[in-house]
């Protein structure tokens, strides 16, 4: 335990409440996933898959909707 910190039960991996000196803030802690880009391999899936389909598109850039970002969308239909 942490002297002024509270501890919050939650799904997260955890949760602290008045991290702060005036004890305003709190700070949720969750995992972090990365995933490999897979280059090539994505090419050969979509030949090998009628039911896969990957696009290039562009969408509004959550900081300024003003601008277009690079995005691919990936469809996978059951």
């Amino acid at each position: 335990m942490i002297d002024g910190i509270e501890f919050i039960h939650t799904n997260e991996i955890g949760k602290l409440k008045r991290v702060d000196p005036l004890g305003i803030t709190s700070l949720r802690i969750r995992g972090v996933w990365n995933i490999e880009n897979p280059k090539d391999k994505d090419k050969k899936l979509v030949e090998e898959n009628p039911f896969l389909q990957i696009e290039n598109i562009k969408i509004k850039n959550p900081n300024n909707p003003a601008n277009l970002i690079d995005e691919i969308l990936i469809h996978y239909h059951i």
